[in-house]
């Protein structure tokens, strides 16, 4: 990976790691490894996924807004 992706995926990481929304995440994962039900790579799975649609989809705007469309 290019040092400056690199540097940027780190930004973003912690940015997201410090948001309000992230709190509800962590639930999640707090809750899971205090019932030990073993979920968390599933659900960090799950949030990994819908991260990538979530990024696919708005390359995809943005392209077509590149384009005129």
């Amino acid at each position: 990976m290019k040092p400056t992706t690199q540097r940027g995926l780190d930004n973003a990481i912690k940015l997201l790691i410090q948001s309000p929304e992230f709190d509800r995440i962590r639930l999640f994962l707090v809750a899971d490894a205090s019932q030990g039900t073993g979920e968390a790579e599933e659900i960090i799975k799950m949030i990994g996924d819908e991260i990538r649609n979530h990024l696919i989809t708005h390359g995809k705007a943005v392209a077509a807004i590149k384009r005129g469309l």
